[in-house]
């Protein structure tokens, strides 16, 4: 751990990602390649060689769950499922189930502050100690209809403290960050 101008201890930060497609050591490992990214869709490769054969001889399932875990992170549209659990309609606009709504304040805690604790990770919430992961959108979220969610922009995103995405300025996306660990 590094010590920040007053002398307390901080946690470490990973370097900047230079983009989404930077997957880290496992997925690198495994050879795995994003070929395609757009809205709701991302498409992999991936070389089959002997080191992704199991022991009987097939593809090895771990594989293949990495790859389309890592897919389906790429593709994903948080905005369109929170939509979809406040307001109980579908992307193509048929109502599910309305008796299951949840506020909007809910349904953005089940993909941040929920989610972090079910995957045990220090995240989720804007709090001393917690690396700032977060999404800065076009409007307040809770001051737009549940149904116009989906239709909000992303201005910036950080993830581990780091500017990973900044709209109109994609070169943020490849330049070291400012530490924006809270502190206080």
């Amino acid at each position: 751990m590094a010590n920040d101008s007053s002398g307390q201890a901080k946690p470490s930060l990973p370097p900047p990602r230079p983009s989404l497609k930077a997957f880290g050591p496992f997925v690198d490992a495994l050879g795995a390649r994003l070929v395609e990214w757009e809205l709701d869709r991302a498409v992999m490769e991936l070389d089959v060689g002997p080191q992704h054969i199991n022991g009987t001889g097939v593809f090895h399932g771990g594989c293949m769950a990495t790859v389309l875990d890592t897919a389906l992170a790429h593709a994903a549209r948080p905005l369109v499922a929170i939509a979809a659990a406040a307001a109980r309609v579908a992307f193509e606009g048929y109502e599910i189930e309305l008796s299951e709504r949840v506020e909007v304040r809910d349904a953005f805690a089940l993909f941040t502050a929920d989610a972090a604790k079910l995957a045990h990770l220090n995240a989720g919430a804007i709090e001393p100690g917690k690396l700032a992961d977060l999404a800065v959108l076009s409007k307040d979220p809770l001051a737009v209809r549940p149904t116009d969610l989906m239709n909000l922009t992303v201005d910036i995103t950080l993830v581990g403290g780091h500017v990973i995405y900044e709209r109109c300025r994609p070169a943020v996306a490849n330049s070291a960050s400012a530490d924006l660990l809270s502190t206080s």
